[in-house]
């Protein structure tokens, strides 16, 4: 994108400062966050990849040998840092910080090649980082798709600027690759992004078709390890059928987000109307920018925009409010962009922008962590994989200390590396106390994952018989849809085999342990 005549263009050397400042800044706001990271989000969610991560590094292949619904690049790059620096704590806690980091400057390089002014790059950095990753502090598949995006965006912005052939083949090589982290974000992103990049400039279809055949490269292997219709099922079949069914919310609906519990009403409140404002102003704001772009030629925003909409279309399984946040990296450029047109034209508009950004700032930046930590509302629970930083708000859920509880009764009553089985949906403590899954799924919701799964682990645990259960009353029955008998049927089947195979040892809260009889 050209400066408008009297726009005054940053110098390398304010970038270059603006870089800095806003690497430093989310290295240390990250540093505070990851206090309090294995909060909810880890333990349930997050730790799908955890230790999906963990069961990679150990030799084993995803879909062959354990179920997983996502592309592998996620738990293969964390699986590859579990190599390098261990299987623990602190290495995911440094795969959050590596992400947020380049979350971060992702969004103020592309800020920046959109000659966004220094000042506003790091302010859409500043949103970018606090809009997204400090909502759900764990090495997501979510966070790694958009980083993805983001800079293939990046790369594209350059090659329709320059006519590079190597930013071109560069651009489709990350478009693509993004595929391999989430499905759904990365056929969108691809598809709109690079579509417009070849609208604007023809010659780079075939370098950014080079780009993603070498991006396509991996899927080879995959091929050969995995049989066909195995992949089929997992990555095509199960996330367009099994997953949204269950998944199904209504539009923005409040799905509280995680860091909501652990703050005062009042600053809870104020998070979650402006986690709103964004989202509801994002959707008018994206169209808002696509046209102000197409008719000022230009290019460069309207790329970003493109990444931004085929960001939103990716989330909309389960458009839940905090499920918007998976997304804001790719949304801040085209909403700040679009604020800086207006407040040159209206200058109450400027400043309406600054104040809501001052605001967006204050109630997001996550400086409660901190208070968080010197309040005792985080709890450093020991583990063999580390101390995992717990919110204490969010453990009382099942009961004060539940993981520290629960934690030393397996440990006391089984060998190290000696299999446990955790059900339906806490694969983060497989990876917490090192203590493997006997069966090939670590998620198990009824209605959400089909009966014939349920099937397989009963016969597993028939077969195996591992000395204890984990087992989270609270969310056994969580995804079941009322009336639905193949769902009923599953959770009948898994409650009647932890009857006749095991007996309760210990229950805190919502969880119990079962052991063997």
């Amino acid at each position: 994108m050209k400066p408008r005549a009297g726009e005054v263009v940053a110098s390398p050397r304010a970038r270059g400062l603006t870089l800095a400042a806003v690497g430093v800044a989310a290295l240390a706001e990250l540093g505070v966050l990851n206090q309090w990271a294995f909060a909810h989000v880890a333990l349930h969610d997050g730790g799908i990849i955890l230790y999906g991560a963990e069961r990679m590094a150990s030799g084993q292949v995803p879909y062959r040998d354990f179920f997983h619904f996502f592309t592998p690049g996620a738990i293969g790059l964390l699986a590859g840092l579990y190599l390098l620096a261990g299987t623990s704590v602190g290495t995911s806690l440094l795969a959050v910080a590596l992400l947020g980091l380049g979350i971060a400057l992702g969004v103020a390089l592309l800020a920046q090649a959109v000659e966004l002014p220094p000042g506003w790059a790091a302010l859409a950095a500043w949103l970018a980082l606090n809009a997204s990753i400090t909502w759900w502090p764990t090495p997501s598949h979510h966070w790694f798709a958009s980083l993805a995006a983001l800079v293939g965006t990046l790369a594209g912005v350059q090659a329709v600027r320059s006519g590079s052939v190597g930013w071109s083949v560069a651009a489709g090589f990350l478009l693509a690759a993004t595929v391999w982290f989430l499905q759904s974000r990365g056929v969108l992103v691809g598809l709109l992004v690079g579509s417009g990049i070849v609208a604007l400039r023809r010659e780079t279809l075939r370098p950014l078709l080079a780009g993603a055949a070498i991006a396509a490269l991996p899927a080879l292997v995959l091929v050969a390890l995995v049989p066909l219709p195995t992949l089929w099922q997992a990555l095509v079949v199960f996330p367009l059928t099994d997953y949204p069914e269950a998944n199904r919310a209504p539009f923005l609906a409040l799905d509280l987000l995680p860091s909501a519990p652990l703050v005062d009403e009042g600053r809870k409140q104020i998070q979650v109307l402006l986690q709103l404002g964004f989202l509801w102003l994002a959707l008018p704001g994206l169209v808002a920018a696509l046209a102000l772009a197409t008719r000022r030629r230009a290019s460069g925003i309207a790329l970003a925009t493109l990444a931004g909409i085929g960001g939103v279309l990716s989330v909309l399984y389960r458009p839940l409010a905090g499920h918007f946040t998976f997304v804001a990296p790719l949304l801040v450029v085209p909403l700040v962009w679009v604020a800086l047109q207006m407040s040159r034209q209206w200058p109450l508009a400027r400043a309406l922008a600054l104040a809501l950004a001052v605001v967006h700032v204050l109630a997001f930046a996550p400086l409660h962590e901190a208070w968080l930590v010197a309040s005792g509302q985080t709890v450093a629970v020991p583990t063999p994989r580390g101390a995992a930083p717990i919110g204490t708000a969010v453990d009382a859920a099942a009961a004060p200390g539940a993981l520290g509880r629960v934690a030393s009764q397996v440990l006391a009553r089984t060998a190290p590396g000696e299999p446990v089985f955790v059900y339906p949906t806490l694969p983060a403590y497989y990876f917490l106390l090192a203590r493997p899954n006997p069966t090939a799924y670590d998620y198990l919701w009824p209605g959400e994952n089909p009966p014939a799964h349920f099937q397989e682990v009963a016969r597993d645990l028939e077969r195996l018989r591992p000395r204890l259960v984990v087992l989270d009353r609270s969310s056994a029955d969580f995804g079941l849809p009322p009336g639905v008998s193949e769902a009923r049927a599953s959770y009948e089947l898994m409650n009647a085999t932890f009857d006749r195979l095991y007996r309760p040892v210990l229950q805190v809260g919502f969880l119990e342990v079962l052991e063997l009889r």
